[in-house]
């Protein structure tokens, strides 16, 4: 028999071959050959080739026969492409974990700007923004920090002392998180430590 393995996620995953035959001439005079090995996404077609000396295949009684076999991909952990896989439970607990970082924010603000006697309410979620890496270009540490993300954008209000007159002014935080993952029985990681 022949394995094929899948590391890594989709549109980098990896693959690689694992001849698991227990006959004892397949498994040391056949070779296999992916058409593909790297940069793999759900949907695409892998050929794979097996080759044998013919010499030594008559020798052990076999005749060659099919030599091909395509494979399609699927059921691979993928980066998330659209806004709407992100399910409600994820979104909620990334809504919670932002709102926890801009109320330290707005503690650290207040107590830093006490002169001012600043005080700003509590945050609301205006709304969110998806990026997605577009088709082509290749997610690595260098030219693109990330594969996916979600800008969550919140109001906040501010009011303080200026020049002894009491001032209010709407202020705007943005919560990033970063390379969401569809994982192959469909739920949906993220990590919510990342988000800045």
């Amino acid at each position: 028999g022949l394995e094929l393995d899948y590391s890594g996620t989709s549109p980098y995953a990896g693959l690689s071959l694992r001849n698991t035959s227990t006959d004892d001439f397949i498994q040391n005079y056949v070779y296999y050959e992916a058409d593909k090995t790297s940069n793999i996404k759900n949907g695409d077609v892998i050929t794979v080739t097996a080759s044998v000396d013919e010499g030594y295949a008559a020798d052990y009684g076999y005749t060659i026969g099919v030599t091909t076999k395509e494979y399609t991909v699927s059921d691979i952990d993928e980066y998330v492409s659209f806004y709407e896989d992100i399910t409600e439970d994820v979104l909620k607990d990334m809504d919670q974990q932002a709102k926890d970082a801009i109320d330290t924010w707005i503690v650290n603000q207040e107590n830093w700007n006490e002169y001012k006697e600043m005080k700003i309410d509590d945050p609301k979620h205006v709304g969110d923004c998806f990026v997605d890496l577009k088709d082509g270009l290749v997610y690595d540490s260098w030219s693109y920090s990330f594969e996916n993300a979600v800008f969550m954008c919140y109001k906040v209000k501010e009011t303080f002392k200026e020049d002894g007159k009491k001032k209010t002014q709407d202020v705007y935080l943005v919560v990033s998180y970063e390379n969401f993952i569809k994982y192959s029985d469909g739920t949906i990681y993220v990590d919510l430590t990342s988000g800045n």
